[in-house]
Order: C-alpha cells, then structure tokens, then sequence
C-alpha cells in the first residue's frame, strides 16, 4: 500500500516537473522569437520655424509623437539590397511594404502582413529598409522595387529615409528623414499708400513646380517630373499695407528660381520670376542646394505698376527640423 502511495507522489511530482520545463521552454522559445522580430522606434525634433499666417504647407511639429499627434511613416523592408517589392512569405513575411504608426516614443512593430509581425531571418542574413514620411497612401512603388514617387501638391513636407541595415544579432540603427523639398513663404507688402489705387487686393499667388518626386531607393537620390503644375499659395481677399504680411507657404521641388503669378482685384494677373539666393547673397547654381531650405519671397507692390522681388534665406536647422527612426 505504501509502494502505491509513493508511486503516485512520484508521479504526480514528475508531472509537475513536467508542467514546470514546458513552460520554461514555452518562455524561452517565446523570449526567442519576440528578439526576432522587427520593431522601430520614432523621436521628432521640435521645429524651429514657426508661422505667422494660416498656410497648407506644415511639418510635424512637437519632440514626440502623441495620440493626439501622431507620426505615420511608410517603412519598405527588403532582403536585396536596393530593391524593395512587396512579396511577403514566411517565415520572415519578407519582403514587405509596410506602415509604422508613432503615438508615443516607445518601440512600435510595423503593420502586420495577414496577422503576422515582420521578423529578422534566423540565420541573421542582412536586412534592409528604407522610409518615407508622410503615410499618406499617396507615395507609388515602381513594379521592379527600384523608385517611389510621389505628388508635389504643396502641402506635404516630403521626407526620405536613406537605406539602413539590420539584422538578428544587429537590429536597425535610427533612421534619418530628410526633406526632399523647397520651403517657400510668400510675403507681400505695398511700398507706397497709393497702391491699392492701382492694384487693389489681392486675390491669389500661384508658384509654378515640377509635379512630383522621384526617389532612388538604392540610393536615396531624388529627381523631379519633367511636367509642371500651378501649385496655389492664397486664395482670398488681402488688403496691401505698408507691413508685411505673410499670406502664403508651400512646399515645392527644389529650383533655381520660381515663377509666381499675382492675381489682383484691378491690375488682373502678373507673373514675376525670383531668383534663390544663399546666404552670402549670391544666386544658387545648383537645385538641390535649394532642398531643405525655407526661402522667404518679399514682394512689394509698388503704384507704378512694378512688383518688386526679394529673397531670404532661412535654412531648416536638421538637428531640430528631421525625423529619426529606431
């Protein structure tokens, strides 16, 4: 009888023990695969420049993100470098388009492909990815994986995020998001009491851009469309003073100088060219000089039927201006 009962407490402890090892083991594998998988982290600089008038044209503003204030980025994750279709297959789920919303400044996973999260390959082959900012289902992937482009409409401060690479034993460094695009706000003033005899009010100021970024995603490289369109920086009634008032800010690709039409309520339509300059005052030789840089456009209206035009450089500060992602 006493053979018996030992036998069933020996058993019944080897079947504790037993319960005890298969959920270590059910932890470890768990702790195992949770270090596999892909996660980003987000932490926004605050900006430097602010806005004195109602504009479209607006960047994230605060240092974190918030659920009143969220950060949204497109993340493309690939295992060939510099290429970056979208066809997911297990175990890994790559490679991956994907999206990453920030409402704090925690670790996030990317959206899940079909329910599954994004993984690092076992074998801890490399990883690349590359991000684009905003989330707005706009940007387009080129069938071979190669390109993104997106629509320059002039509200959208568009950002890219330069390839970086990871892996399992060696996960993703930040990543940098640097504006692609030109930063212009419009000023006007009149340089005389008698103006609004000859010009009246304003009524609109369009800017003339190239349509859209091209972004090389194996090389970070931007270009633009070689179609223009007629982006629109005010649309209203602005009395001409003798202070200057900022009435318009839009984003635009990058250029040597720009075209913009002033529509008033008694002169009708007139279109001035400005020149960028840097600086030290000197006109700009080269584009992508002109990306990332906030330009202020002075335009003063005279009553001899003149608009005068002055540019001001205003550089984004990028150590407050750009985006970084863990």
């Amino acid at each position: 009888m006493k053979s018996d009962n030992a036998m069933r407490k020996a058993y019944t402890y080897f079947l504790i023990a037993m319960s005890v090892m298969a959920s270590s083991c059910s932890e470890r594998l768990e702790q195992a695969d949770d270090s596999a998988l892909i996660s980003l982290r987000a932490a926004i600089g605050e900006a430097a420049v602010s806005t004195r008038a109602v504009s479209k044209a607006e960047a994230f503003k605060g240092t974190v993100a918030t659920e009143q204030n969220p950060l949204e980025a497109i993340v493309l994750f690939s295992t060939e470098a510099g290429v970056y279709r979208h066809a997911p297959a297990g175990p890994t789920y790559l490679p991956c388009h994907s999206k990453v919303t920030f409402t704090d400044d925690s670790y996030k996973y990317p959206e899940k492909y079909n329910g599954f999260n994004l993984k690092y390959p076992t074998d801890n082959a490399t990883v690349y990815c590359v991000g684009m900012s905003p989330a707005d289902g706009e940007w387009e992937i080129s069938d071979d994986g190669r390109y993104a482009r997106h629509h320059i409409d002039g509200n959208d401060d568009l950002m890219f995020a330069e390839c970086r690479e990871g892996s399992w034993s060696n996960h993703f460094e930040p990543h940098l998001y640097k504006h692609q695009l030109t930063w212009l706000k419009l000023c006007v003033y009149g340089t005389d009491s008698d103006v609004d005899a000859f010009w009246g009010s304003i009524e609109s100021l369009t800017v003339e851009s190239k349509d859209s970024l091209i972004i090389s995603l194996s090389d970070g490289k931007a270009s633009f469309s070689n179609t223009g369109d007629s982006i629109c920086a005010f649309e209203g009634t602005h009395q001409l003073t003798a202070t200057l008032h900022e009435i318009g800010s839009v984003f635009c690709a990058p250029a040597l100088e720009y075209k913009i039409t002033v529509k008033t309520r008694k002169a009708g339509e007139r279109t001035i060219v400005i020149k960028l300059q840097d600086l030290g005052g000197d006109e700009l030789t080269d584009p992508a000089d002109a990306a990332g840089n906030l330009f202020v456009i002075e335009l003063g209206f005279t009553p001899f039927a003149i608009i005068e035009g002055e540019c001001v450089l205003n550089p984004w500060e990028y150590q407050d201006e750009n985006l970084y992602l863990k």
